[in-house]
């Protein structure tokens, strides 16, 4: 059976996102999270201090207008990946253990959440103007839009997930097969 080269678009480009995003977060009160890691999945709960990068899912997704006069073998069908970023921190104020006062004070969420905030802006503006810059895909005519950024808490734990659109022209990248 012949070997098959597969161009690793989708590793560099997982990497590219993490990458900035760990640049992003280097100014924030908090710094850069200790773990920074391409996923294959979702990432274990058991970690409380990370960025991770990966691919929800990969879809069909057909260009919009439809511009395919001549007809070719993915016609106007592309590649969509959906991205997500995590981000953790262990910074949320949990039950301190005193049973006259056992929730933590006012003062204490607001300031967890208030560097929860700044990680946001940041993370979404750095990873925004890499976006317009040209500078976050490192492939040329791929396309990325931004989703929802939403919150994530558990276990004295408390971050954001990024939702990311990547489309990738044409429904397929070069394979070589090596006749090996």
């Amino acid at each position: 059976m012949a070997d098959a080269v597969y161009d690793d678009m989708l590793s560099l480009l997982a990497d590219s996102i993490l990458t900035h995003s760990i640049a992003c977060l280097e100014s924030t009160p908090s710094g850069v999270p200790t773990e920074r890691f391409v996923s294959h999945d979702k990432p274990p709960e058991d970690c409380c201090d990370l960025i991770a990068v990966w691919v929800k899912q990969i879809r069909p997704t057909i260009s919009f207008p439809r511009t395919t006069v001549d007809p070719s073998p993915c016609g106007d069908l592309m590649m969509a990946l959906d991205v997500a970023v995590k981000l953790v921190r262990p910074c949320w104020p949990t039950q301190t253990g005193d049973k006259n006062d056992p929730f933590p004070g006012a003062d204490v969420v607001h300031a967890a959440a208030t560097n929860l905030l700044i990680d946001a802006r940041h993370l979404w503006c750095c990873l925004r103007s890499a976006s317009n810059e040209g500078v976050l895909i490192p492939y040329e005519g791929f396309d990325i839009v931004f989703g929802n950024m939403t919150p994530t808490r558990g276990g004295g734990c408390a971050g954001w997930v990024l939702d990311l659109v990547v489309e990738v022209p044409g429904c397929c990248w070069p394979y070589v097969d090596t006749g090996s």
